[in-house]
Protein backbone atom coordinates (compact mmCIF):
# COMPACT_ATOMS: atom_id res chain seq x y z
CA UNK A 1 0.00 0.00 0.00
CA UNK A 2 2.84 2.37 0.88
CA UNK A 3 4.36 1.77 -2.39
CA UNK A 4 0.85 2.92 -4.61
CA UNK A 5 0.52 6.35 -2.42
CA UNK A 6 4.68 6.62 -3.28
CA UNK A 7 3.45 6.06 -7.05
CA UNK A 8 0.60 8.52 -6.54
CA UNK A 9 2.66 11.36 -4.62
CA UNK A 10 4.93 11.01 -7.62
CA UNK A 11 2.53 11.59 -9.92
CA UNK A 12 1.26 14.89 -8.08
CA UNK A 13 4.80 16.08 -8.13
CA UNK A 14 4.98 15.81 -11.87
CA UNK A 15 1.58 17.76 -12.05
CA UNK A 16 3.47 20.36 -9.71
CA UNK A 17 6.32 20.77 -11.40
CA UNK A 18 4.01 21.43 -14.52
CA UNK A 19 1.50 23.85 -12.95
CA UNK A 20 4.31 25.86 -11.70
CA UNK A 21 6.46 25.78 -14.81
CA UNK A 22 3.20 26.73 -17.19
CA UNK A 23 2.47 29.82 -14.47
CA UNK A 24 5.96 30.74 -14.63
CA UNK A 25 6.03 30.83 -18.36
CA UNK A 26 2.17 32.73 -18.48
CA UNK A 27 3.89 35.27 -16.32
CA UNK A 28 6.28 35.90 -18.24
CA UNK A 29 4.46 35.53 -21.44
CA UNK A 30 1.84 37.73 -20.47
CA UNK A 31 3.58 40.82 -18.22
CA UNK A 32 6.61 41.64 -20.54
CA UNK A 33 8.64 39.59 -17.83
CA UNK A 34 7.37 41.75 -15.17
CA UNK A 35 5.99 39.94 -11.94
CA UNK A 36 4.32 41.12 -9.26
CA UNK A 37 5.84 39.81 -5.69
CA UNK A 38 1.71 38.11 -4.75
CA UNK A 39 3.24 36.15 -8.41
CA UNK A 40 6.30 35.11 -7.12
CA UNK A 41 5.16 34.58 -3.39
CA UNK A 42 2.48 31.89 -4.14
CA UNK A 43 5.16 30.04 -6.76
CA UNK A 44 7.40 29.67 -3.90
CA UNK A 45 4.62 28.47 -1.99
CA UNK A 46 3.26 25.85 -3.74
CA UNK A 47 6.93 25.14 -4.68
CA UNK A 48 7.79 24.46 -0.61
CA UNK A 49 4.23 23.14 -0.22
CA UNK A 50 3.78 20.92 -3.10
CA UNK A 51 7.17 20.13 -4.11
CA UNK A 52 9.92 20.52 -1.39
CA UNK A 53 7.76 18.87 1.01
CA UNK A 54 6.83 15.96 -0.98
CA UNK A 55 10.71 15.46 -2.08
CA UNK A 56 11.76 16.15 1.73
CA UNK A 57 8.50 13.38 2.76
CA UNK A 58 9.53 10.53 0.27
CA UNK A 59 13.09 10.57 -0.37
CA UNK A 60 13.35 10.57 -4.06
CA UNK A 61 16.73 10.19 -5.88
CA UNK A 62 17.32 13.83 -7.31
CA UNK A 63 18.44 11.98 -11.04
CA UNK A 64 15.07 10.01 -10.85
CA UNK A 65 12.83 10.91 -14.30
CA UNK A 66 10.14 12.32 -14.05
CA UNK A 67 7.81 13.32 -17.04
CA UNK A 68 6.56 17.05 -17.06
CA UNK A 69 5.14 17.49 -20.25
CA UNK A 70 5.47 21.40 -20.18
CA UNK A 71 9.04 21.18 -19.73
CA UNK A 72 10.13 18.92 -22.02
CA UNK A 73 8.08 15.67 -24.32
CA UNK A 74 10.94 13.53 -22.84
CA UNK A 75 11.34 12.20 -19.10
CA UNK A 76 14.00 14.33 -17.11
CA UNK A 77 15.21 14.07 -13.93
CA UNK A 78 13.98 15.50 -11.16
CA UNK A 79 17.59 17.74 -10.57
CA UNK A 80 16.34 19.21 -13.94
CA UNK A 81 12.82 19.63 -13.07
CA UNK A 82 13.56 21.56 -9.97
CA UNK A 83 16.17 23.57 -12.25
CA UNK A 84 13.44 24.54 -14.09
CA UNK A 85 10.89 25.43 -11.82
CA UNK A 86 12.69 26.64 -8.26
CA UNK A 87 15.84 27.81 -9.72
CA UNK A 88 13.44 29.75 -12.12
CA UNK A 89 11.17 31.35 -8.97
CA UNK A 90 14.27 31.84 -6.91
CA UNK A 91 16.41 33.58 -9.69
CA UNK A 92 13.10 36.09 -10.23
CA UNK A 93 13.45 36.87 -6.39
CA UNK A 94 17.05 37.90 -6.39
CA UNK A 95 16.11 40.02 -9.61
CA UNK A 96 13.54 41.16 -7.83
CA UNK A 97 15.25 42.25 -4.65
CA UNK A 98 12.88 39.71 -2.69
CA UNK A 99 14.65 36.97 -2.29
CA UNK A 100 15.23 36.64 1.63
CA UNK A 101 11.24 36.46 1.77
CA UNK A 102 11.15 33.88 -0.92
CA UNK A 103 13.83 31.83 0.97
CA UNK A 104 11.92 32.42 3.98
CA UNK A 105 9.11 30.77 2.37
CA UNK A 106 11.05 27.80 0.85
CA UNK A 107 12.60 27.32 3.86
CA UNK A 108 8.87 27.51 5.99
CA UNK A 109 9.73 30.25 8.15
CA UNK A 110 7.46 32.65 9.51
CA UNK A 111 6.83 34.27 6.10
CA UNK A 112 5.35 30.83 4.77
CA UNK A 113 2.62 30.96 7.37
CA UNK A 114 1.56 34.21 7.03
CA UNK A 115 0.97 33.05 3.26
CA UNK A 116 -0.57 29.90 4.52
CA UNK A 117 -2.83 31.54 6.67
CA UNK A 118 -4.05 33.97 4.91
CA UNK A 119 -5.58 31.30 1.99
CA UNK A 120 -9.08 30.61 2.34
CA UNK A 121 -10.35 27.00 2.95
CA UNK A 122 -11.76 26.31 0.42
CA UNK A 123 -8.84 27.69 -1.83
CA UNK A 124 -6.84 25.05 -0.10
CA UNK A 125 -9.00 22.13 -0.34
CA UNK A 126 -9.49 22.57 -4.36
CA UNK A 127 -5.97 23.31 -4.86
CA UNK A 128 -4.18 20.90 -2.61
Amino acid sequence: MAFLKKGIEYQKLAKTFNGVYLMIEDIQNNNNNEFSKEDIFTLAYICRREVLDRLEKYHWDISTPIIVPSISNKRITLANAIQQTLSKVTKISEDMMIYQDVKEILDRGDFFYDIENNIPEYIKNIAF
